[in-house]
């Protein structure tokens, strides 16, 4: 049932207009008709009274139908404006601990964030003390290893250079077969005592030593392959100069070259 602001109902709201309406009817026509107290002297008197209350109920059924959607609108309005009321509570009510939160959120993540980077900064520089005891404990353990292998790499090149090589080994005349096959040996035996020592020194420079040591190689089987039968070994390290010489590049003074400057850039 429909209720108005007064309380009353709707049917009910109706009911009372009409009686109202007709009460004040009659007491018109009572005062209208004072005149004629007796209404059967006028012709068609109750004929005209009734047709006149018809059509003033009729009216006022008119009237109630108006009142109640005018009612109706009323209740709309207030229903709408109720509901407008409400989701604007609403909207309050949820956006105010969410706003509450945020101003709790956003200090407290500033202050994880600072937090964060000091944190951080502390364990980098921790990290950095410890890179730099470790490499300082390391270069006291692998600096004498890698300057020995420098040293050794460089006594290497040079006792395989021409000039030592075939004064060191050419000390009887023996044929110049045997004497190729002993300054192979010599080179290999060399080659495979240091071969280790490449560990500690870069790659570049270990390519250039093991080129020089293949370059003296070809170069002593070039010469050993124009000997003949009767040819010694004076024969053989007189040809082996002669092609050294004949080389525009000397491999094994660019590989001792290059093997000083790493030393010296390394210490």
């Amino acid at each position: 049932m429909l209720v108005d602001k007064h309380g009353y109902s709707r049917n009910g709201v109706g009911k009372v207009v009409v009686t109202l309406a007709v009460k004040a009817y009659y007491e018109l026509c009572a005062t209208a008709s004072a005149p004629y107290s007796n209404t059967e002297a006028i012709p068609g008197g109750n004929a005209l009274v009734l047709a006149n209350e018809v059509d003033f109920i009729r009216g006022a059924r008119r009237n109630r139908h108006r009142l109640q959607g005018n009612f109706h609108i009323q209740i709309w309005k207030t229903s709408f404006q109720n509901y407008l009321n409400f989701r604007q509570l609403l909207f309050i009510y949820s956006v105010e601990p969410l706003i509450e939160f945020i101003k709790i959120l956003v200090p407290a993540s500033l202050v994880l964030y600072a937090a964060y980077l000091l944190v951080r900064s502390f364990v980098q520089r921790d990290l950095e003390l410890k890179k730099l005891e470790v490499r300082s404990r390391s270069i006291e353990t692998i600096l004498p290893n890698r300057l020995q292998a420098y040293e050794r790499m460089t006594l290497f090149l040079e006792r395989i250079s021409p000039q030592n090589l075939l004064i060191r080994l050419n000390t009887t005349t023996a044929p110049s077969r045997e004497f190729h096959q002993l300054l192979l040996q010599e080179i290999r035996n060399e080659y495979n005592h240091n071969v280790s020592q490449q560990v500690y020194m870069s790659e570049r420079v270990w390519e250039l030593i093991k080129s020089a040591k293949e370059d003296l190689i070809v170069v002593i089987n070039e010469a050993a392959s124009s000997m003949t039968e009767e040819s010694t070994s004076t024969d053989l390290a007189r040809r082996i100069f002669e092609l050294m010489l004949k080389k525009e590049a000397d491999t094994i003074g660019h590989a001792i070259s290059e093997l000083k400057k790493e030393i010296q850039q390394t210490f």
